[in-house]
């Protein structure tokens, strides 16, 4: 459910408190939602398993729960993850949780969306993009 709220409520302290509710629990709703299907939830070990040290194409998410663009990302990330699966790994990093990757790869701005085959970064996204962009460069990677 997206809920917008008038710029001057959000800048007072009750509106402050509202957007972290709101965050929160829609943070909450896309952790649940990637639990239930393809996209994996990556620390640093499933990382190096999964990504830095897998075969073919994979595309990483880099999100915050308190990003509103990364929540808003999240359907169609989901998306990507069913289109695609069985020919490309789709995971998730919370930055704030997995800091150690978040680093090595200089995420400065979220959503970031990292494209890696075998193991290389081959093309990064940073903020959003409609699904056709996204879905071009993984395109893009399969045919390399």
């Amino acid at each position: 459910m997206k809920t917008f709220l008038p710029a001057i409520f959000a800048s007072t302290a009750l509106g402050a408190l509202a957007l972290t509710t709101l965050n929160t629990a829609s943070a909450e709703d896309a952790a649940k939602e990637s639990a239930d299907k393809s996209v994996v939830v990556l620390d640093s070990k499933s990382f190096d398993a999964q990504i830095a040290n897998g075969k073919g194409v994979a595309l990483v998410d880099f999100w915050a729960t308190w990003c509103g663009p990364c929540i808003a990302l999240a359907p169609t990330i989901e998306e990507i993850a069913k289109d695609y699966d069985g020919k490309v790994v789709v995971g998730k990093i919370d930055v704030d949780k997995v800091k150690d990757v978040t680093g090595k790869y200089k995420i400065k701005a979220m959503p970031t969306l990292i494209i890696f085959k075998d193991g290389k970064e081959v093309d990064r996204i940073v903020g959003g993009l409609p699904k056709k962009a996204i879905v071009a460069k993984l395109d893009a990677a399969l045919a390399k």
